[in-house]
């Protein structure tokens, strides 16, 4: 085995949802009742379920197919900050790397300066928490103060107050506060994933010679973000349709498909992940890539 590859992500690279397209009768069961979440799925999990799931998810079928080693988060989901963590273990654990492939999540859930590894006092306080979630939380429970199960929490209320601080608005029914609040946690995403950029993956490719690779994320405003950093747009992962075109954007690749959830082939689950059908063709699209750049 010549090649050892991280993948790293979120649930749309851990797999969520696959064992729902094994024929174990146990899952198959499944397919008929509401799955749309990890939190019903992780007490129903089993060693066929494990099995299955890591076999068929992309990171499995890109391994299995170029004989390589293939190194994935054990948990599921993810941010940045949780994989550059799992970066440094892997590598520190596993000698050999060649390659990183980083699928993109969504930027509401990054933390402000995207490392559990930041000691500022707002990351430190605030134990790396999520900003734009938190702050849509803080809002939805401030609109709704007639709920008295809508307590803030503290880190809720400390996203608030540095969002506040950092956009000179503290009133959220102002007509401006959402609109420079989102602007100002957009272009903190930017920002940082340009520190990231020659902090850790100039680092692993120059020093290390260990190629980067990027699959765009399934969040649309994320994705236009992502189109602001040149480095991330020129290692992206071209991705084969079923039309056998290549789309760099996920959007655009996703339309090519008939059912691009798991709950269009198995409404009851409500399940919003990838499907079966979309690992095998992102393991296609990734392996055509790394055999140009190989």
């Amino acid at each position: 085995m010549d090649r050892t590859i991280i993948f790293l992500g979120d649930s749309f690279t851990w797999g969520e949802g696959l064992e729902l397209y094994s024929d174990n009768p146990k899952w198959i069961a499944e397919r008929y009742i509401d799955n749309n979440n990890y939190v019903i799925l992780k007490e129903k999990q089993d060693d066929f379920s494990v099995n299955f799931r890591n076999s068929n998810r992309f990171a499995g079928l890109v391994a299995k197919q170029l004989n390589c080693n293939s190194l994935v988060d054990e948990e599921n989901g993810g941010t940045i900050a949780r994989n550059m963590t799992n970066l440094k273990r892997f590598l520190i654990q596993n000698k050999g790397v060649t390659d990183v492939v980083l699928q993109f999540s969504t930027y509401s859930r990054e933390t402000l300066h995207m490392s559990f590894d930041c000691s500022c006092d707002f990351c430190l306080d605030s134990q790396w928490t999520p900003i734009l979630d938190n702050l849509n939380m803080y809002i939805i429970k401030k609109l709704d103060n007639n709920n008295g199960d809508n307590e803030i929490k503290e880190s809720e209320q400390q996203v608030f107050n540095l969002i506040s601080e950092k956009i000179g608005i503290t009133d959220i029914e102002d007509i401006n506060f959402l609109t420079k609040a989102d602007k100002f946690i957009q272009e903190n995403f930017v920002r940082q994933l340009k520190f990231l950029q020659f902090k850790e993956f100039v680092k692993l490719e120059n020093d290390y010679n260990i190629k980067i690779h990027f699959i765009d994320s399934w969040c649309r405003e994320t994705s236009k973000l992502l189109t602001q950093s040149h480095f991330v747009s020129t290692r992206l992962i071209p991705l084969v349709g079923k039309t056998n075109r290549r789309y760099t954007k996920w959007e655009d690749w996703i339309q090519t498909f008939d059912s691009k959830l798991i709950s269009d082939d198995f409404p009851l689950t409500a399940n919003g992940h990838p499907t079966l059908e979309m690992h095998e063709y992102l393991a296609k699209s990734i392996i055509l890539h790394l055999k140009t750049v190989f």
